[in-house]
């Protein structure tokens, strides 16, 4: 299993201040975590609050913030790809990423981006978030 996820995080962040996505619309830090935190993702989206409701975000807005939700996607691949997480998902190094994943995976703005975007990435990404976060199979092939 290679190592890259602190390299995946930060290209994460800059990738967000490159576009000006807000941080609290993207329900995504505005930094990383130190050693030991717990919460990667903004309060209003942990995972032990369930659902949360849809964040209003401004027509102006939008695009930005959908755009840095399809890098967010991207960095999702990314990592499946380079940690090998279709044969790794369990494994204690994997299990940050794995419930970073599913606390995205809930979040209703990164839900419509994965509507619009996911037929973009592999099929075997696809179906693996499918089967581990639920999201809906959009296949094409």
């Amino acid at each position: 299993m290679r190592t890259l996820a602190p390299s995946h995080g930060n290209r994460l962040l800059l990738q967000r201040r490159r576009v000006g996505a807000p941080c609290e619309d993207c329900a995504l830090p505005p930094r990383l975590p130190e050693r030991g935190e717990r919460a990667w993702l903004s309060p209003s989206c942990q995972l032990d609050q369930g659902p949360v409701d849809p964040p209003n975000i401004k027509d102006a807005e939008e695009p930005k913030v959908f755009l840095f939700l399809s890098s967010v996607i991207q960095l999702m691949e990314n990592i499946y790809l380079d940690l090998e997480l279709e044969a790794t998902a369990d494994h204690p190094h994997c299990a940050g990423w794995i419930q970073i994943f599913q606390a995205w995976a809930e979040a209703p703005l990164f839900r419509r981006a994965w509507q619009r975007y996911s037929w973009s990435y592999g099929r075997n990404f696809r179906r693996f978030c499918r089967r581990r976060f639920g999201l809906p199979s959009l296949d094409v092939g």
